[in-house]
């Protein structure tokens, strides 16, 4: 998956749908890669996505995700 500034939130439930996936048995995921790129003066989105990311990698129980 590839974002680009506030474009990561249009990612993040499609993640979130894959890790609930994976633990129900629905989705065979094996890796998630996420690329995200934030540029100068974009530095704010990271105070708030940074909850959002955290949660992110809570729900990741099976380890699918590499950020």
């Amino acid at each position: 998956m590839f974002a680009t500034g506030f474009g990561i939130a249009g990612q993040l439930p499609y993640i979130k749908a894959l890790f609930e996936g994976c633990k129900r048995g629905e989705v065979v995921t094996r890796r998630i890669a996420l690329f995200w790129q934030i540029t100068i003066g974009e530095e704010v989105l990271l105070e708030h996505l940074n909850d959002w990311m955290d949660e992110l990698l809570r729900r990741d129980t099976e380890y699918v995700c590499y950020i």
